[in-house]
């Protein structure tokens, strides 16, 4: 492209532009030779020069500083461009090519190129993983100017920026593209439209980024009421605000005028409660809080702030959101009250001045501590919030004057540590006798030993009662199922109360307050005795079943001297064959008179049918008589069965006799046989 050298704009004389006093007359920026008109005006773009592919300045016109200057525009490229990123899904490719399309002139040292990017330079894209994306650099070589170079990072040599990648899989770039694209555009023009070089762009970053910052010194602004202090408070409800004249550093250094309140300035007070903005002269007029709390004879802060402005500059002051009861929370600021806000109106000209901690009397404001802030920003300062909150008492007052109320989503949550609330009655807190333990109680009784409800962090649980009370298990909150307490377990109001699962096969205890276990019972009935009802009279001889009672099972009237009455009972079936049985009689006499041994059992007999005498398993003494006692009172006879002839089914012959006519009638009402 050498043939296009005679069509470069001459710009060999340049003293004549208007503002281009930094160039010396005859100066040559991209040409060799002297043949064209020289420039009239101003004028002078990327877009009216025509370069060569390779182009070396002739810089001999100019002084060594000026060439230096120019090196200003090394490793540039003059026109902005896009480098843009596709994939086929197996290969990724970045593509370059100057934003409306045309070519690119490249800046290295001391030369000039012109880049084809018609159609687009393209260069091979490494490809990553989605889970493990790689981070690429893309830039161009002085050593190779017509191709794009990838590296890990940005090589040592000189070479101009294109991009930088975060790159996954082909497949996800097809899609989705890359991770992130930055091209790094740093041109000397912007496209058609934009006719802003990048010298306003830098200074349109610096300012939005970096706004109004404090020099590190000699910066001014230091308290002017005396001693450093920025408040006179002589006048007691009158307070005057007072700083020396400094400087803010914008893209230029500002000097920012002297204030003082006492000579007719004010200050903004930004978030002066119930009025914005509102101006003041006397700082003495600050009785609350942003929230509208006082701060009467309590500790606040105040942030001040310098707004550097054209024709006058101001003062801005924040109040807090709170206020604390003594110096030290409000030296801290505890509960993060002070707003150290700058509206983003003002980025570029406010700078954070001092905090100003104060307590304020009924008729005097004592300043407590200024720290300075000249120089760092809200953000860097430890434990600041942009807005404020509430001191613990203030706090604790405004819910309980207000109630908390969240909406349905929200929860409240807290650190897993050893804390304590109380919320009304209840309180919820932890067990300190037990490791990583919660409790539910009472308010009163939130502790180790009184609380209602423990559980651990595996899920054992616990349910206590506090000495000497008791825990009742109700229905519809009033009747109760049951209760307990250290006397025991009640069911109901009124019954007995349980305090003891009994172990004791014996039943020794005879309790109506202990409940035996299964085992207890089944040791108390293996070692009782077992009994077997007679069924039924088989065979009577004299007996008779008269006496006005149908429950009675024999009747022997006393009508003769020596009476004698014979019966067969049949044996229960079920009876087992012990070695030692005892027959059971339950008998009354009608005779009130001394009757003992009037009536007896003469024999009994067992294996036959009927009365038989040959078998007899009764004894012949007297303990077979029946004992005397009161007229028709009821008795039980025992009599031991030594035999063990008497057999389940079989039948049971007995043989009653009375000796005398006075021996009363003799009513049977039950036999039984029972293990001895």
């Amino acid at each position: 492209m050498s043939e296009e050298k005679d069509k470069h704009t001459d710009i060999e004389k340049m003293f004549e532009a208007k503002t281009n006093t930094f160039f010396n007359t005859n100066l040559d920026m991209l040409k060799s030779d002297s043949t064209s008109p020289r420039f009239v005006s101003n004028n002078i773009s990327p877009s009216n020069i025509i370069v060569p592919s390779t182009h070396a300045v002739n810089q001999n016109h100019l002084i060594d500083n000026e060439k230096n200057h120019l090196k200003f525009f090394n490793s540039t490229i003059a026109q902005q461009f896009d480098f843009k990123i596709t994939s086929n899904g197996t290969v990724i490719t970045g593509s370059l090519e100057r934003t409306g399309g045309g070519d690119l002139t490249l800046r290295f040292d001391g030369e000039y190129f012109d880049l084809d990017c018609t159609p687009a330079l393209t260069v091979t894209i490494t490809a990553g993983t989605d889970t493990v994306p790689i981070h690429k650099h893309y830039y161009i070589l002085q050593s190779t100017p017509t191709i794009i170079t990838e590296g890990n990072d940005w090589p040592t040599v000189e070479h101009i920026k294109i991009s930088k990648l975060n790159i996954p899989s082909a497949v996800r770039v097809q899609t989705k593209n890359v991770y992130s694209n930055q091209n790094i555009n740093n041109m000397n023009a912007f496209v058609a439209g934009d006719l802003s070089g990048m010298l306003a762009h830098l200074g349109h970053k610096i300012r939005e980024s970096v706004g109004a910052t404090y020099p590190q010194e000699g910066g001014g602004l230091a308290g002017a009421a005396g001693g450093g202090e920025y408040l006179d408070v002589s006048g007691g409800v009158t307070v005057r605000f007072k700083m020396d004249v400094g400087v803010i550093m914008q893209m230029h250094d500002h000097t920012f005028n002297a204030v003082d309140t006492s000579a007719g300035d004010d200050v903004l007070v930004r978030n002066f409660s119930g009025t914005a903005w509102n101006a003041i002269s006397n700082i003495y007029d600050i009785v609350n809080d942003n929230l509208g709390a006082s701060i009467n004879n309590r500790y606040f802060n105040l942030i001040v702030i310098a707004i550097a402005s054209k024709e006058k500059d101001f003062v801005m002051i924040n109040t807090p959101g709170g206020s604390y009861a003594v110096d030290t929370q409000a030296f801290e600021d505890k509960d993060g009250f002070d707003d150290l806000t700058i509206p983003i109106e003002f980025k570029g000209v406010a700078t954070l001045v001092c905090r100003m901690t104060i307590r304020k009397a009924a008729s005097a404001w004592v300043v407590h501590q200024i720290d300075d802030l000249r120089g760092i920003t809200p953000a860097s300062i430890t434990g600041s919030t942009i807005s404020g909150g509430y001191s613990d008492v203030d706090a604790i007052a405004a819910v309980e004057a207000a109630g908390l109320s969240l909406a349905t989503t929200k929860v409240i949550t807290s650190a897993d540590e050893e804390l304590v609330f109380t919320f009304g009655k209840l309180g919820v807190g932890f067990n300190s006798a037990f490791a990583n333990r919660m409790i539910l109680a009472h308010r009163a009784l939130n502790n180790d030993n009184d609380y209602a409800i423990s559980q651990s962090v595996v899920g054992d649980t616990y349910f206590n009662i506090k000495t000497g009370r008791t825990g009742w298990f109700l229905v519809n909150s009033s009747s109760g199922i049951f209760n307990y307490n250290a006397s025991g377990l009640q069911m109901g109001i009124s019954n007995a109360r349980i305090n003891e699962f009994s172990t004791d096969g014996t039943m020794a205890g005879n309790s109506d307050v202990a409940v035996p276990t299964e085992k207890a019972v089944k040791t108390y009935v293996d070692g009782s005795k077992r009994t077997w009802m007679i069924l039924n009279i088989q065979v009577t001889d004299g007996a008779v079943f008269t006496g006005g009672n149908a429950a009675m099972l024999l009747f022997m009237p006393n009508n003769d001297t020596n009476a004698s009455f014979r019966a067969n009972f049949l044996v229960h079936p079920d009876l087992p064959s012990p070695t030692t049985l005892t027959l059971k009689i339950v008998y009354s006499i009608t005779d009130a008179n001394a009757w003992s041994g009037l009536w007896s059992i003469e024999c009994l007999t067992t294996g036959a049918t009927y009365i038989s005498f040959a078998n007899n398993v009764l004894s012949a003494d007297s303990s077979n008589d029946f004992p005397g006692g009161t007229a028709n009172e009821i008795f039980i006879k025992s009599i031991v069965l030594d035999d063990a002839s008497i057999v389940a089914g079989g039948v049971l012959g007995v043989r009653f006799i009375s000796d005398a006519l006075n021996a009363g009638d003799l009513f049977i009402w039950a036999m039984y046989i029972e293990e001895t």
